[in-house]
């Protein structure tokens, strides 16, 4: 019952939405946040990093739109933990406050791209 009610309350949550941003992941994964919306960065990341691996969908206006890069795969090597990818994209938050507004999802996979080509 618990992982139902976890799986609920994540489908509801801003990350479900497609205004879930870079400024809206950045308060998600600051130290001050609730430890659900620190569940909600970590999820947010891993899933973002997990879908690295499907096909890219260069056929949408909006990618095109927001220049979203041709499809770029992440390689992290043996030992790079979570923790690291996430304070990659924490970084990289904090350091392009203009583009904030873009999709989470778009900026995870910049930010990730650039810290671990392949």
């Amino acid at each position: 019952m618990k992982k139902l009610a976890l799986i609920l309350a994540i489908v509801g949550s801003p990350a479900a939405a497609d205004g879930y941003t870079g400024n809206v992941l950045l308060e998600n994964c600051a130290p001050e946040s609730s430890s659900f919306e620190t569940g909600v960065c970590g999820g947010y990341i891993t899933g973002v990093t997990a879908g690295m691996h499907l096909p890219p969908r260069t056929d949408r206006a909006s990618d095109r739109r927001l220049n979203f890069p041709t499809f770029t795969y992440v390689c992290t090597g043996n030992g790079v933990t979570f923790g690291q990818m996430r304070d990659v994209v924490i970084k990289g938050l904090r350091e392009n406050p203009e583009t904030r507004n873009e999709p989470a999802s778009v900026l995870v996979h910049r930010y990730l791209a650039e810290a671990f080509p392949c």
